[in-house]
């Protein structure tokens, strides 16, 4: 990722989708830094999960790489509804996995100046989705 130096006003803007298939799971990240440049980003989960923990941990992978990295402006964007409306507490969540992974967004979410957390259309998300596929080997016939 690029180095962050001197902050600016403009966020960072973040996209992510998620994938499970069989016994794997794959998260594509793609992110924009206030100057244009573009990191991309595909992960492999050996462990069976369901397609909303993936979402899920895609959101908490980038969100602390960011964190880490000095970034304290973000905008979040994925075509996940589920996942965005635990966020933005616009469903109330009763499954522990959307308790658990909403509580550790949100206290990341206090990290930073300024976030935003928004669902996109399916069709703006073309690239996370391409990356979420590709991290799953042997992955064919998905929508690109």
């Amino acid at each position: 990722m690029e180095n962050v130096g001197v902050q600016e006003d403009k966020p960072w803007t973040m996209f992510f989708d998620g994938s499970s298939r069989r016994e794997l799971a794959g998260d594509g990240i793609v992110t924009y830094s206030p100057s244009g440049v573009v990191t991309k980003m595909t992960i492999t989960f050996s462990t069976q999960c369901t397609n909303n923990r993936a979402e899920f941990e895609a959101m908490v992978i980038v969100l602390r790489t960011l964190k880490d990295t000095g970034v304290t402006r973000v905008k979040v964007l994925s075509d996940y509804q589920w996942v965005i409306a635990q966020v933005n507490k616009e469903y109330k969540g009763n499954s522990p996995l959307a308790l658990t992974f909403a509580s550790i967004v949100r206290v990341l979410i206090n990290a930073f100046e300024f976030i935003q957390i928004s669902r996109i259309l399916r069709d703006k998300n073309k690239e996370a989705n391409f990356l979420a596929h590709k991290a799953l080997p042997d992955c064919e016939g998905f929508d690109e």
